[in-house]
């Protein structure tokens, strides 16, 4: 039987949380989690969080070992799926997306979507996902606040 819902987190809600760890995307995120929410993200955000870390640090006048330390901490709330859970939906993923670094989010939401019957896709980026196209293939785009309001 198919569980009921997944939920993939992209990096810029895991920025968000780590940023502002008193604001909401924070209490969401460990409101999801306490509440046994199935949370994932690929193992590519590792990469992704690699790449923008210095800017971030940089921008926010913050210690870049300091953030890597929250990134860590708050990494361990979602399972991180290995890209051979979710290679073979990369392809497929690359024409559901406007940004190519988004490609592994969706193709990992394509691989949960087998085992679950609704598959949300958690990003402050909704422009980057081709969501019309998504929502045919039962995954749903959405913001923090958004799934906030949606009670999921």
């Amino acid at each position: 039987m198919a569980e009921a819902q997944a939920i993939v987190i992209d990096l810029n809600v895991f920025l968000a949380a780590i940023l502002k760890p008193e604001g909401p995307t924070a209490a969401k995120l460990l409101r999801l989690y306490t509440s046994g929410a199935k949370l994932y993200t690929p193992d590519y955000v590792r990469e992704e969080f690699q790449s923008v870390i210095s800017q971030v640090a940089e921008k926010k006048h913050l210690d870049p070992e300091d953030l890597t330390s929250a990134f860590q901490s708050i990494l361990n709330l979602a399972t991180q799926a290995k890209i051979q859970h979710y290679k073979g939906y990369l392809g497929e993923a690359g024409n559901l997306v406007n940004d190519p670094k988004d490609t592994p989010y969706v193709a990992l939401a394509l691989k949960l979507r087998e085992d679950h019957a609704r598959v949300f896709i958690l990003t402050y980026n909704k422009k980057d996902y081709k969501s019309e196209e998504l929502r045919e293939r039962g995954i749903i785009v959405l913001t923090p606040r958004e799934l906030q309001e949606t009670k999921i």
